[in-house]
């Protein structure tokens, strides 16, 4: 794990490849993949895909679901919910 004084987005770096996970920093994402209704990985805008059992990404929740995910995985109900949605910004807690 990362040492005292470090950024907090290092420390979710650490805390995410311990087990083994990935972090692709500056990496532009293409679109999260679905596949049985869950998230199973990801294509890069360079067209690389990289298969994860479980998927984090940075960005607004409407943009991510609507752009990355795809409207076509959504409900109309949950859709409608997202438009009406007012964004803000971002934030993150580590405890």
């Amino acid at each position: 794990m990362g040492s005292a004084g470090e950024c907090p987005a290092d420390l979710l770096c650490d805390i995410i490849a311990e087990p083994g996970g990935r972090v692709l920093l500056r990496t532009r994402i293409k679109r999260i993949l679905v596949e049985n209704g869950r998230a199973a990985g990801v294509e890069t805008a360079i067209g690389r895909v990289h298969r994860a059992p479980v998927v984090v990404a940075n960005g607004d929740v409407v943009s991510m679901l609507t752009d990355l995910v795809g409207e076509q995985h959504l409900t109309a109900r949950y859709l409608e919910k997202l438009r009406t949605m007012r964004r803000g910004p971002s934030a993150i807690l580590l405890s």
